[in-house]
């Protein structure tokens, strides 16, 4: 018999208490109420319940899957292989003819949100295989069964959730629209004065590697930079002083432009709510929230009048209504892709972008990937990295020869053991030079005994507890796992490798380009003696598409694309 499953919701809470009073042990695969508010509340009886030994975690049959979250989740593909089922379950051939100027970001929301799903796909895929059978789940989404039929390829026994979705999600829209009503009646104003004028408004995330943006742009005109939320602020930042700044909610709209805002607020969410009405409430409440961010820069821009945005936010749909308000005033929307989808080739926030002009790494990511998804208006420029400055540039063109050390940046996902066979073999293979590890993701404990395991009776590895970028003018070469570094190594000039030891890594973008792949300390070895005695050189120039290698800074590409004079 299969074993079997339950996802703690409301429908399956009686269920559930049941199982409790009559001493069975049910197995709690997520909690996943169909109304947000009841999510705490279930949390803590579920945590109670495996606790008290009540009741037990599912993720205990599948070690080394459920411990996963964020990044290490994509590793499996679950978004690429699903990817067919996805777009025709979630109707997106009909997206534009239903939804209109909101399609996009429908599809993009629609993306983000799938990925909630994928623990629980990947411990019922961990326990088929390991079982022989599909186990049985009662209470799932239909999306997290369709979801696992479409990635494991075997369908799931139980009963999905019922529920009165198209009501729930009329309760929804109607909140959404009270609240927008609630949000612009303390926005309106009777006389608004004219909208000023803004040379560039920038996404402000405080990122240092953005602040020469802010510092060139201002040469054109003011600048003001846009907290997202509340915690956002820049008053302990000095060299931030002279540029304005304002929330992303403070705009405000004159009475006729505040009511047919309104009106569109009321369109739109009929319009969703017809074609997508009878989705999950989760998944509903997220596409619900569309027109509100929509409302939000319609008054932002009503207030101040950017020439051009610099958005961080490709991740986030608020940049796809942005890029539509921007455009409606004669701005452009400029946005950087801040990293590289090293841990699967598609990943569901990126598979759906839209930017005036969009700076990447490389083009070969969109060329073979994205090209049939991104906004087909989009200029995709490369520029190599954003975190690179002028100076930096400098110092890679002049450096000369470079130091025979290796530099290992690693974030450990390829599992302790397996990281430390890597350094410890660079170690020992190359002992005329010294192995600088960098090490991020672990916490300090950790940390330190990985560290003390990677260089106990091998005085030539060094720990280096600094930004990756201080590093690559210390070395010659490079290794790392999946990251954006890998290819910052290869732009900054250095022999680089991408060592591919992933024990679940399906979809590598790095693997169609042999000559940067290895997957041994040995293979690591062999490669740096044949490229030193010329035997095999390191063909830097294959890898051109992946990173620019023109010599392009990209913040005088920005420059240039705010009209300003090179610098």
């Amino acid at each position: 018999m299969p074993p079997a499953f339950i996802i703690l919701g409301e429908a399956t809470l009686p269920r559930f208490l049941l199982s409790l009073i009559r001493g069975e042990t049910p197995e709690i695969l997520a909690v996943a109420p169909l109304l947000p508010w009841l999510r705490a509340p279930l949390d803590r009886l579920a945590a109670w319940a495996k606790a008290s030994g009540r009741a037990r975690d599912a993720g205990r049959l599948a070690p080394g899957v459920a411990e996963l979250k964020g990044s290490l989740l994509h590793y499996h593909d679950v978004f690429g292989r699903a990817e067919s089922w996805h777009d025709a379950h979630f109707r997106f051939d009909a997206a534009e003819a239903r939804l209109g100027a909101l399609a996009m970001a429908y599809k993009h929301a629609t993306c983000n949100d799938v990925v909630r799903h994928f623990r629980a796909v990947l411990i019922l895929d961990a326990i088929a295989r390991a079982q022989g059978c599909a186990p049985r789940v009662d209470g799932a989404d239909p999306d997290l069964l369709g979801l696992f039929a479409a990635f494991a390829g075997l369908p799931v026994d139980g009963q999905p959730v019922r529920a009165p979705r198209r009501l729930i999600n009329a309760v929804t829209a109607l909140m959404v629209m009270a609240y927008c009503l609630g949000w612009m009646a303390r926005r309106i104003r009777l006389a608004p004065p004219p909208a000023e004028a803004v040379f560039l408004a920038a996404d402000f995330l405080k990122d240092p590697r953005d602040y020469g943006i802010y510092d060139d742009a201002a040469e054109g005109g003011t600048v003001l930079l846009v907290m997202r939320n509340r915690d956002f602020s820049t008053a302990e930042i000095p060299e931030l002083a002279p540029y304005a700044t304002a929330h992303s909610d403070e705009g405000w709209l004159g009475v006729g432009a505040a009511l047919s805002s309104l009106g569109g607020v009321a369109a739109e969410l009929w319009r969703l709510w017809r074609f997508a009405g009878s989705r999950s409430p989760t998944h509903f409440g997220r596409l619900a929230t569309l027109p509100h961010k929509r409302l939000k820069y319609r008054a932002l821009f009503a207030r101040f009048r950017p020439a051009f945005f610099f958005g961080r936010d490709d991740y986030n749909t608020d940049h796809i209504l942005r890029r539509q308000e921007l455009v409606r005033l004669g701005g452009r929307s400029l946005g950087v892709n801040h990293s590289i989808p090293n841990v699967a080739c598609i990943q569901p926030m990126w598979r759906y972008i839209s930017f005036d002009t969009y700076y990447v790494f490389g083009r070969w990511v969109y060329e073979t990937f994205y090209k049939s998804t991104w906004a087909a208006d989009m200029e995709v420029r490369a520029v190599g990295s954003f975190g690179f400055t002028r100076d930096m540039h400098r110092r890679f063109r002049e450096a000369g020869s470079r130091p025979k050390d290796v530099v290992v940046f690693t974030d450990n996902s390829a599992g302790l053991a397996t990281t430390l066979a890597l350094v410890r073999g660079l170690a020992e293979a190359l002992p005329d030079r010294d192995i600088l590890l960098q090490v991020r993701g672990l916490r300090q404990e950790a940390n330190r005994a990985f560290v003390a395991a990677c260089t106990e009776g091998l005085g030539h590895v060094r720990y280096c507890p600094v930004p990756a970028y201080e590093l690559l003018p210390l070395a010659g070469y490079a290794v790392s796992d999946a990251s954006a570094v890998v290819v910052e190594a290869i732009q900054a000039g250095l022999v680089t490798y991408f060592m591919d030891m992933m024990p679940v890594h399906p979809s590598c973008m790095f693997r169609p380009f042999p000559d940067l792949v290895v997957t041994s300390a040995a293979q690591v070895a062999e490669r740096i003696r044949a490229h030193e005695d010329g035997t095999h050189p390191y063909p830097r120039e294959k890898f051109g598409g992946l990173v620019d290698l023109t010599g392009r800074v990209y913040l005088d590409e920005i420059r240039k694309d705010l009209g300003l004079a090179a610098k």
